[in-house]
């Protein structure tokens, strides 16, 4: 049962912890595989849904293997479109259950679950763009930042209303309404000291 473990990432796969004995069970590669060829992905950050039947994940491959690709087996071209993923693993089969192909050099990195699991925000610090996923359909919707707002955390209000994103160094903020994708930056307060922001 996914209640007795616990999920972790590191280098090119999900982890599978013991709650109990913290013990590692298992471990699923992320790579993509076709044919003979393979393209490893090295995960950033992961979010399990409220149900814990999944485990979303924002992973990137390698700028060096797509040249390789274009060089060595030009068939696989059509792989190149696939640099920036969310990987969506099956708690329950131990498989992946579904990859969102999101493009190239996006710079994925944290998510975000809104409080009732129907959606999940997703940074994209080089595109300077958020994404929202219905979960239920992965119907993607794109909120884009000004240029170089590099998102990187996230965190929601309680209510859920309100989406906030910041970059690396904290000295960005954007406030984004969820209901409408409205945009507004603003600074560091009281209320979003108090977040809890995506962390790992």
């Amino acid at each position: 049962l996914a209640e007795n473990k616990e999920y972790r990432i590191r280098a090119n796969n999900v982890f599978v912890f013991d709650k109990q004995t913290k013990q590692e069970r298992e471990a699923f590669d992320l790579s993509a595989k076709e044919g003979d060829f393979t393209i490893k992905f090295t995960p950033h950050h992961m979010t399990l849904t409220l149900n814990k039947k999944q485990a979303w994940v924002t992973a990137t491959a390698p700028e060096e293997q797509f040249q390789s690709i274009s060089k060595e087996s030009p068939e696989h071209i059509h792989l190149l479109m696939t640099s920036d993923q969310i990987i969506i693993f099956d708690t329950q089969t131990n498989k992946i259950a579904k990859r969102l192909n999101m493009g190239m050099h996006l710079g994925l990195t944290d998510l975000m679950m809104t409080p009732e699991g129907g959606y999940v925000y997703v940074a994209a610090e080089t595109g300077n763009a958020i994404y929202k996923i219905k979960t239920s359909t992965y119907k993607i919707d794109l909120i884009q930042l000004p240029p170089e707002s590099k998102p990187h955390q996230l965190a929601l209000s309680m209510d859920g209303m309100k989406l906030y994103a910041r970059n690396s160094s904290k000295s960005k903020i954007f406030l984004i309404a969820t209901r409408t994708n409205e945009i507004k930056e603003q600074g560091e307060s009281k209320e979003t000291k108090r977040l809890s922001w995506s962390t790992h």
